[in-house]
């Protein structure tokens, strides 16, 4: 009986031990996850930023083009 006692035992403290790795793998994985959402998010703000930049620059061309076509205009 001491016997079974002892191995109940020793059966419930490595489940706990597994409980505890099993939660502290759910725990990893969820900060990944998080990590990961941040890193996409952070992405897609720079890669919407680098549009609006081009976008920006492309703009900017065109007027100076305009305005370099009117002084070619005025030269004359």
């Amino acid at each position: 009986m001491e016997r079974l006692r002892g191995e109940r035992e020793e059966w419930e403290a490595e489940a706990g031990r597994e409980r505890e790795r099993r939660e502290e793998a759910e725990e990893e994985l969820r900060t990944i996850e998080w990590r990961e959402r941040e890193g996409r998010k952070e992405w897609e703000e720079g890669r919407e930023q680098l549009e609006r930049e081009r976008e920006r620059a492309d703009n900017l061309q065109e007027v100076l083009g305009e305005f370099q076509a009117g002084q070619l205009e005025n030269s004359r």
